[in-house]
């Protein structure tokens, strides 16, 4: 039995310790250094600390900018997916992955064990249709050496096993040719059902029909032969962002393998249809495992958890760059409207509008963010191709994910540099004059 062991590992503790002791040091370093400069009176004032104190600033917002952009690609990236055809119907249907394997079944009991299983599936009330293929839509990774001719050296192409009925209940059109039927049993001429991609590729311009299909990889031993019966619409097989490829279904009747899933078309909620699935399948064989009982939508959504927990992660990891910079940003204005009393004050008594005050010390915010994005959009275009695996389609330059992280970032600034910027609209010039 295999188990997950949740163990504290003591070189992830190592690690994580000896980062945050690097970290420590590394960003209380500066400021000491500052500290020692000043005492020593190596610095006459406190323009070049001031400078110091933007480059951070920017640094943040830039670093910042690059987390929020990858997570907006990422989100982004989720919805195209969603919405891709995958080529074959989801709604209403249910999975469930079904072990029909040794030393229970023979390839010879299996076969007719499924026959039983489809027979009383079908039977059920409010189920449409039904079928076995030997993977889940979206989770095919079988593939198999095939060539168009004897003497040809094989290339790969995905496959599948499936039974009679298998193009129906997913909804996958046969543009050309037919289906497996009761007739292409075992014992009768072998046949396959190709894809569009298949098709194009070995017979380009010609009739796929009748053509003939070597299954295997060693050129020197017999291999299997078989005859093209029909043409299936291009689908997705293993995930959603793949590009077209040749796919080979073969029929379960002249085929086998140990584990297969049952596919059940339900007029109602298939959610609601595991109980009494799982009911029919004990009362034909109490002792048949099944697992991963799904609706196909479940399915297709569970393909792309890798990408909704990055999308989680980087958009937390964002966020909190993003509030650390603010509060950074927030530090700078304030302080640069402290240091500008006076200033402000003279400009106040000389007919300075408070107007024009709200917008110099705002100008002053923006002009650090705008650098820190300048910067940040420059590393986002070289960082973001990183995620080109994980974008399904999408460009890693996207414009609207790049502009709509910026947009939300100066925002921010604008509201991180409003307190300190409306605190010196209300100053006193008189005060101010005095104080100074």
């Amino acid at each position: 039995m295999l188990t997950l062991r949740l163990d504290l590992d003591w070189r992830v503790a190592a690690f994580a310790a000896a980062a945050g002791l690097a970290s420590a040091v590394l960003f209380t370093l500066a400021p000491a250094m500052d500290t020692a400069r000043i005492q020593s009176g190596g610095w006459g004032g406190g323009s070049r600390r001031m400078r110091q104190r933007d480059v951070y600033v920017v640094a943040q917002v830039a670093l910042s900018l690059v987390l929020l952009i990858a997570a907006t690609l990422l989100v982004r990236a989720l919805g195209h997916a969603l919405s891709v055809d995958p080529g074959f119907a989801m709604e209403g249907r249910l999975g469930a992955r079904l072990a029909v394997s040794e030393p229970e079944y023979t390839a010879d009991t299996g076969r007719l064990f499924l026959d039983r299983v489809l027979a009383a599936v079908r039977a059920m009330p409010d189920v449409r249709s039904a079928t076995i293929g030997y993977d889940t839509p979206l989770s095919i990774t079988d593939s198999r050496c095939v060539a168009v001719d004897a003497s040809t050296r094989p290339g790969r192409a995905g496959s599948d096993i499936v039974a009679a009925g298998y193009f129906d209940t997913l909804g996958i059109p046969i543009v050309r040719g037919r289906g497996f039927e009761a007739r292409d049993r075992l014992g009768a001429p072998r046949v396959v059902v190709v894809n569009q991609t298949f098709a194009r590729r070995y017979w380009p311009g010609q009739d796929p029909i009748g053509q003939s299909v070597w299954l295997g990889c060693d050129v020197k031993k017999p291999r299997t032969v078989a005859e093209v019966a029909g043409v299936a619409r291009d689908a997705k097989y293993g995930s959603l962002d793949e590009p077209p490829q040749p796919f080979v279904y073969r029929p379960l009747a002249q085929d086998w393998a140990g584990f297969m899933t049952l596919i059940v078309h339900t007029a109602g909620s298939p959610g609601k249809f595991t109980s009494p699935l799982r009911a029919a399948l004990a009362g034909l064989d109490p002792n048949l495992r099944v697992y991963e009982m799904q609706t196909l939508e479940e399915y297709a959504s569970g393909s792309l958890w890798r990408v909704r927990w990055q999308a989680v992660l980087l958009a937390v990891f964002g966020g909190l760059a993003m509030m650390l910079a603010a509060v950074g940003l927030y530090g700078v204005v304030a302080y640069t409207v402290a240091q500008q009393t006076r200033e402000l004050g003279i400009r106040m008594a000389m007919g300075a509008q408070r107007g024009d005050v709200l917008w110099m010390v705002l100008g002053r915010g923006l002009g650090l963010t705008a650098v820190g994005i300048a910067i940040g959009l420059l590393l986002s275009a070289a960082a973001t191709r990183l995620l080109g695996g994980l974008l399904y389609g999408m460009s890693p330059l996207d414009p609207l994910s790049f502009a709509s992280a910026s947009l939300a970032w100066t925002a921010v600034a604008m509201l991180a540099s409003f307190v300190p910027a409306r605190r010196a609209m209300q100053v006193d010039p008189v005060v101010a004059l005095r104080w100074e």
